[in-house]
């Protein structure tokens, strides 16, 4: 198997989280989308959709979206389960990564992709040329002021998402907090248990 990736950008962070905290050692190829390389031809005739990340398993089988690349490494390295082993545990699990990707992921891409140069005329993932859409950059700050909070109201009580259990919700949750900062959105100052939980769940990768 081999990856092909960009990993300081969200959705491949999310791949390599998993793998950091599994011990998953693979050969990883770097796609640099700072240049747009991943728009590119030669990376077209690998990922036709021009997105990234890509686990390329042995026999040339492409999988291409990231919940799709962490359930089959879950499935062939399943020490240090991630992703659950009951039907209702594996069932929110799922659920909390969706509304994290919904809720956080959304709103943060909308900000740093709509606000940001290097986006222009590229304002989604893929080769589609579409301009930025400011009004977004605003919709996506207010969508955060609303659902950081929720997430913090729910660790009042916890240690992570799941309660005691390390997950692939809190390897997502570390992904878009990592995209946060990346596109300069603070953590407000209210949301002090996301920030004794991050320091949890880091702590959980060593």
């Amino acid at each position: 198997m081999k990856l092909y990736t960009f990993e300081p950008a969200p959705n491949p962070k999310r791949v390599h989280l998993m793998m950091q905290y599994k011990g998953i050692d693979m050969e990883t190829i770097p796609v640099d989308m700072m240049t747009g390389e991943q728009r590119s031809e030669d990376f077209g005739r690998i990922n036709p959709l021009h997105t990234l990340p890509v686990l390329m398993l042995d026999d040339g089988t492409l999988l291409t979206e990231v919940i799709s690349i962490c359930s089959y490494l879950e499935s062939i390295y399943p020490e240090k389960p991630l992703m659950g082993s009951e039907p209702l545990e594996k069932a929110q699990i799922l659920g909390w990564s969706h509304w994290l990707f919904t809720q956080i992921f959304i709103p943060t891409a909308d900000v740093f992709r709509n606000s940001n140069p290097a986006f222009a005329g590229h304002a989604l993932p893929g080769t589609l040329a579409l301009e930025q859409i400011p009004d977004l950059i605003d919709r996506g700050k207010a969508r955060l002021a609303d659902n950081l909070p929720k997430v913090d109201k729910h660790l009042q009580d916890k240690d992570f998402l799941m309660g005691d259990a390390f997950t692939f919700a809190d390897t997502e949750l570390l992904s878009w907090m990592s995209f946060l900062q990346m596109a300069r959105q603070p953590l407000p100052d209210s949301c002090g248990n996301i920030a004794a939980w991050q320091e949890r769940a880091t702590a959980k990768l060593d």
